[in-house]
């Protein structure tokens, strides 16, 4: 389990496969980071994507095994053409 109070910087690798640019968008427009399971999951939200990132803890400070959730694939009727979410407390 990650020490919250202890966390001050991660390493975030992300799938190769995605392109530098968007690795660079989710980086820099980072709108709102979560924990599950433990902490054994990193879940990243854009203010720039209609998509939810995941990535798994493979070390103490290391989360990677990235996994990319397209809003459009769990959500009835999601309209892609709408742009991007808006992520707000809840």
């Amino acid at each position: 389990m990650v020490n919250l109070e202890k966390l001050d910087q991660v390493k975030l690798l992300f799938n190769a496969n995605l392109a530098s640019k968007v690795r660079e968008k989710i980086d820099k427009n980072l709108s709102a980071v979560a924990f599950s399971h433990q902490g054994q999951y990193l879940w990243l939200g854009t203010d720039e994507f209609t998509a939810i990132e995941r990535l798994t803890q493979l070390h103490d400070k290391t989360f990677g095994d990235h996994t990319r959730f397209e809003f459009k694939t769990f959500i009835k009727d999601f309209d892609e053409a709408q742009g991007e979410v808006d992520i707000v407390p809840g």
